[in-house]
C-alpha cells in the first residue's frame, strides 16, 4: 500500500490518484490531485515527485494530473487540469508544454481529461469543455473536434472523459452526460450511442 507521508519526500505525493502508467524502464507514473506527478522506482522502492514551480518554466505546468500516456517512442504525455499538456524529456528530466492560446492550431482547452495514441501515431486528447483534439506529431498542430448542436456528424459532447481506439481504427469517445460517439477518422463518419429511458 502506498500513501502520502508528509514527513517523507520520497513517498506518494498525494492520496487522490487519477492516472497510472508504466514507462519503458518499468517505472510507474502516477497522476495525483494537487500533488503533481509521482514516479515510483521499483528497484529502490521510492517515489520521485514532480511539482509545479512558478519560477521554473520547465516544471510541470499544474499539480492536478488527470491523464498519462506513453507514446510509441517512450515519451510520457501528461494531461493536467488547468495546465494543458506536458511532455516529459527523459534526457533533461524536464517538461515541454502545450497549452490553449489564441492560435487556432493550439490545444482547444487547458483542462485535459484523457490522452491516447492511435496506431497511426496521432495523439488524441479529451478535454473538459473543449471537445476532442488530435495532435499531429509531424506538423505539431492540433485539430479540433467539437459538438455542433443538431449536427450528427460531430461528437456528441464537449466534455470528453475517455478516448480509446478499437481494432478497426475507430475511436470510442466517452462523454460526460452525452453518451458515446464512435468516430471513424478514415471516413469521417460518426455513430452515437445514448441512454434511452423509454
Amino acid at each position: 500500500r502506498f500513501i502520502n507521508d508528509k514527513n517523507d519526500p520520497n513517498s506518494l505525493s498525494a492520496d487522490v490518484v487519477y492516472a497510472i502508467n508504466e514507462d519503458n524502464n518499468g517505472d510507474i507514473w502516477v497522476g495525483t490531485e494537487n500533488g503533481g506527478l509521482s514516479v515510483y522506482h521499483p528497484a529502490t522502492g521510492i517515489f520521485y515527485n514532480y511539482l509545479h514551480d512558478d519560477i521554473d518554466e520547465k516544471s510541470i505546468s499544474h499539480n492536478s494530473v488527470y491523464s498519462i500516456c506513453k507514446d510509441a517512442y517512450g515519451s510520457i504525455w501528461v494531461g493536467t487540469f488547468a495546465g494543458g499538456i506536458n511532455i516529459f524529456s527523459h534526457d533533461e528530466r524536464r517538461f515541454a508544454h502545450y497549452k490553449h492560446t489564441m492560435d487556432k492550431n493550439s490545444l482547444s482547452h487547458n483542462n485535459v481529461l484523457c490522452i491516447t495514441e492511435s496506431k497511426k501515431g496521432n495523439i488524441w486528447i479529451g478535454t473538459d469543455g473543449g471537445g476532442m483534439d488530435m495532435f499531429n506529431p509531424v506538423t505539431k498542430k492540433f485539430t479540433h473536434f467539437i459538438n455542433q448542436p443538431g449536427n450528427k456528424n460531430s461528437i456528441c459532447g464537449n466534455y470528453v472523459l475517455n478516448v480509446t481506439e478499437d481494432s478497426k481504427g475507430s475511436l470510442w469517445i466517452g462523454t460526460w452526460a452525452d453518451g458515446i460517439t464512435v468516430f471513424d477518422p478514415s471516413q469521417n463518419m460518426y455513430r452515437h450511442f445514448k441512454n434511452d429511458p423509454a
